[in-house]
């Protein structure tokens, strides 16, 4: 007999337990609503502000575009300027000539006129030219006349250093 009524009551207990347990759990959960609550109510609050002050913002943008458009008035105006005196100063630069250079309306060249050439000397005088052979590195003839390149298998050509003295034909004549 008394097995069944222990067994109820141990029942009874663990589900006392569990009630009290859940109980709790509502309990935190209602705090935890009310919280969100209040955020909610916070946030709200503060779009408007936030919508407030976006649209405070977007007044304050147009005012500042007014003064860009304003400036970039101004910058294109001093732009366009600066490009026409380029322009001005190119034709000037594009028309200088040299002083003896008189040709133009009313001018009447005579028969002993003075060429440019004569103005300009050259700081070397050379009474021929001188071609410089790149294969061989003389003076006198050029790389399609050498004959070190036309004759370069016969040459035995030998690395002295500088300084040394070159005794050819040590035996004599």
């Amino acid at each position: 007999f008394h097995s069944e009524p222990i067994k109820l009551a141990k029942l009874v207990s663990s589900s006392k337990k569990t009630i009290s347990d859940l109980e709790k759990e509502i309990s935190k959960l209602n705090k935890e609503i009310d919280l969100l609550k209040t955020e909610v109510s916070i946030s709200k609050s503060s779009d408007k502000v936030h919508v407030s002050t976006m649209t405070n913002e977007k007044v304050n943008s147009c005012k500042c575009c007014s003064k860009y458009v304003e400036e970039i008035k101004i910058l294109k105006n001093s732009l366009a300027k600066f490009s026409i005196g380029k322009n001005n100063l190119d034709v000037i630069l594009g028309n200088q000539r040299c002083i003896l250079d008189k040709a133009g309306i009313r001018y009447k060249p005579e028969k002993q006129q003075k060429f440019y050439k004569s103005f300009f000397s050259s700081s070397q005088k050379y009474n021929s030219p001188f071609i410089t052979c790149f294969y061989c590195g003389r003076k006198g003839h050029g790389t399609s006349t050498c004959y070190f390149k036309k004759n370069c298998n016969n040459i035995k050509m030998i690395w002295v250093p500088k300084g040394s003295i070159v005794h050819t034909n040590t035996q004599g004549p």
